[in-house]
């Protein structure tokens, strides 16, 4: 294969990347609504979808430095030691330019996915503070409230022989 056709594999690769992770900002955006109303239903939709996604990003790593360590074999760079600027200077000058733009993008597609897992995580945690306040609360009218099981007249009525 030449360079050009493994460059091309490694923009496919990159762009199916910039894809999911879009994708998967999109979902923690929707799942917001879901966590802020406490449906279950939604966050379990949610979360399952979320982990779709970065199985599939994970997998399109893999893919990624395969595609990379082939395009910078085709080129005769060593793919530990090169990076993208000098492998822009040896194939297609336009498809180094479309490589360029979609790193890019994605550098700026794992900043804001950076900033709605930190604003994900603060709501997490504040629905699980709001959660425990609620089990406090209700822990706290148990004492208030004697178990239908232990009242006198249920316990006196068994114990005549009335039934239930």
């Amino acid at each position: 294969m030449n360079s050009f056709v493994e460059a091309a594999e490694l923009f496919d690769v990159l762009e199916r990347q910039l894809r999911l992770l879009r994708e998967l900002s999109a979902d923690l955006i929707a799942s917001r609504s879901a966590y802020v109303g406490m449906n279950l239903d939604a966050i379990y939709r949610h979360i399952a979808t979320q982990t779709a996604i970065c199985d599939q990003l994970r997998s399109i790593d893999e893919e990624r430095t395969i595609a990379w360590s082939a395009v910078c074999a085709s080129c005769g760079l060593d793919p530990y030691a090169s990076d993208l600027r000098q492998l822009a200077l040896r194939i297609d000058p336009k498809i180094g330019e479309l490589m360029r733009d979609v790193v890019t993008k994605l550098a700026l597609a794992e900043g804001e996915l950076r900033n709605l897992n930190r604003a994900h995580a603060v709501l997490i945690d504040g629905s699980r503070r709001t959660l425990a306040i609620l089990g406090n609360v209700l822990a706290s009218f148990c004492p208030t409230y004697v178990r239908p099981g232990n009242s006198p007249s249920v316990a006196a009525s068994t114990a005549n022989g009335a039934s239930r």
